[in-house]
């Protein structure tokens, strides 16, 4: 298969290309960790609630919940209560 850019910006950069899977990998995880502290304190922003309170609605202690803000220690089932409590829709992508 042959990657084909439409512009000389979409190509990655040499930089990238020389990076191992295990860089790309943590480099990635990064990302994910990121956007989900930003997705979570977004909406944790949103709700109005005190993060006590929000915890308590997802049988968390105020601490996890604070932690998970910050995107560490994620996974599928604690971001799918997180999102019900909060009345949001949980997305997934990998694009």
């Amino acid at each position: 298969m042959v990657a084909s850019f439409a512009t000389e910006e979409q190509a990655p950069s040499r930089a990238a290309r020389d990076l191992s899977r295990e860089q790309l990998a943590e480099i990635a995880k990064a990302d994910a960790e990121d956007a989900i502290a930003y997705a979570i304190g977004r909406a944790l922003n949103e709700d109005g609630r005190s993060l006590r309170k929000i915890a308590a609605a997802i049988g968390f202690d105020p601490g996890n919940l604070s932690r998970l803000a910050s995107g560490k220690d994620c996974n599928v089932s604690t971001l799918a209560r997180i999102a019900v409590a909060l009345g949001k829709d949980l997305h997934i992508t990998i694009e």
